[in-house]
């Protein structure tokens, strides 16, 4: 899919509809699939003002994993390490409790590269 052509623009909501068909082809349980969307929802948010012209998203998925590339040309921006997202998951875990609400909040793992002004984000979900 690519986002920031005249025909889809490069929004969130673009991306939604996209993944909800694929989702239900994979049949990929509702909360997993809230998650992603929502990384992934995010993740567009913070490329498209650093992208020059549209941003391609691939998406992909096995029986035990769900992996998103966006590719681009711009800049690369910085995106939230998920180290800290983790600790933090653990510090608030034990004031509120929240800890299974709250690690699922991120990528299991995030891979950002750059070669002169083609990037390239790698979101994986372990589902």
């Amino acid at each position: 899919m690519r986002l920031g052509t005249d025909a889809t623009p490069a929004t969130a909501g673009s991306f939604n509809a996209f993944f909800n068909k694929q989702v239900s082809e994979w049949k990929i349980p509702a909360e997993d699939a809230s998650r992603v969307r929502s990384v992934v929802d995010t993740a567009i948010e913070y490329v498209t003002p650093y992208a020059n012209g549209p941003v391609e998203i691939q998406i992909g998925s096995d029986t035990f994993d769900i992996l998103v590339t966006l590719h681009y040309t711009g800049n690369l921006p910085s995106l939230p390490d998920e180290g800290l997202k983790k600790e933090m998951v653990e510090e608030q875990s034990f004031v509120s409790g929240l800890s299974g609400y709250l690690s699922g909040l991120h990528a299991d793992h995030i891979e950002r590269s750059a070669k002169g002004q083609q990037c390239e984000i790698r979101l994986l979900f372990r589902v």
